[in-house]
């Protein structure tokens, strides 16, 4: 039987192994691409996290890479990242004839789901942690 908090763990541990085989299916002219589409816009807390990863896998494919990046996003500014994401999708999803965007399309729809289940995983520790000071 597992308990709550490894049953969480295991879910963050497989929603960031699909981020990376997502990263890793992106060519890197598309990760350049995505790079100067997040320079030229505004500063998002989403882009932040997303340009971090972005780095974070080029480094990888050089042979460097440390931990995985998890987002820095502040709770109560989720919401507002996950629409930034999904629009920067939609950019790409609007020039989906080019077979090479889909990895892209599908490296955002990644990150967007994985920003709503660490949203999610933060509402059920902090439920987890209010339920134990109650007892």
């Amino acid at each position: 039987m597992s308990d709550f908090k490894s049953d969480l763990a295991m879910n963050s541990l497989t929603s960031e192994n699909t981020l990376v085989a997502k990263l890793s299916a992106v060519p890197a002219a598309d990760l350049s691409t995505l790079a100067t589409m997040i320079d030229s816009g505004p500063l998002l807390p989403g882009f932040v996290w997303i340009k971090t990863t972005v780095a974070w896998e080029a480094t990888r494919r050089a042979g460097n890479a440390g931990p995985f990046p998890r987002h820095q996003i502040q709770p109560n500014s989720i919401s507002d990242a996950i629409t930034a994401i999904w629009n920067l999708s939609a950019q790409f999803r609007g020039d989906i004839k080019d077979a090479q965007m889909s990895p892209i399309v599908e490296l955002l729809n990644c990150a967007v789901a994985n920003l709503r289940a660490r949203s999610e995983e933060d509402a059920l520790h902090a439920a987890f942690r209010t339920a134990r000071l109650r007892v």
